[in-house]
C-alpha cells in the first residue's frame, strides 16, 4: 500500500512538472468601430479589430537547475465584419420631399404669374390696336343737326 501511495504521488508530481514547463500568456485587445454614412440610405458597419498577443515561455524538459528559458510570442491581428446594414433615410426623403413639393408650388405660382402678365399684355395690346384704328378710322357717327328752314 506504501509503494502504491507513493507511485501515485511520484506520477501527479511528475505531471505537474512537465506542466510547469510551459507558460503561456495571452493578451487580447479588442477594438470596435462604427461607421456611419448618411446619404440617401443610412449605411452602417461595425467592425471588430482583435490583437492577440500569445507569449509562450519555455524551459527544456532536462531536469537541470537554473535553466534558461525561451520566449516566443505570437502576434496575430484580426478583423471580423460584426454588422453591415443598410437602412432607408426617412427624414432625409421627408426633407427631399418637402423640398421638391416647395419647389412645384414656386414653379405652380411662376407659371400662373406668367400667365397672368401675358393675358393683361394681350388685353392691353388689343386696346392699343383698337385704340389705334379709332383714331384712324373717319367718323361716321356725326349727328346730324335738322334744318327747319
Amino acid at each position: 500500500m506504501k509503494t502504491i501511495t507513493c507511485s501515485i504521488a511520484a506520477i501527479l508530481f511528475s505531471v505537474g512538472a512537465i506542466y510547469a514547463q510551459e507558460n503561456v500568456d495571452v493578451k487580447k485587445e479588442t477594438t470596435t468601430k462604427t461607421v456611419v454614412v448618411k446619404d440617401t440610405n443610412v449605411e452602417t458597419t461595425v467592425i471588430n479589430d482583435v490583437n492577440t498577443e500569445e507569449s509562450i515561455i519555455q524551459v527544456n524538459d532536462n531536469n537541470a537547475v537554473n535553466q534558461d528559458a525561451t520566449v516566443v510570442t505570437k502576434k496575430n491581428v484580426t478583423s471580423e465584419m460584426v454588422e453591415d446594414k443598410v437602412t432607408p433615410n426617412a427624414p432625409n426623403d421627408a426633407d427631399v420631399k418637402s423640398y421638391t413639393k416647395k419647389e412645384v408650388m414656386k414653379t405652380d405660382a411662376a407659371i400662373k404669374e406668367q400667365k397672368a402678365a401675358n393675358q393683361a399684355g394681350m388685353n392691353q395690346d388689343q386696346q392699343d390696336v383698337q385704340d389705334a384704328e379709332d383714331m384712324t378710322a373717319p367718323k361716321t357717327n356725326v349727328k346730324k343737326v335738322k334744318n327747319d328752314n
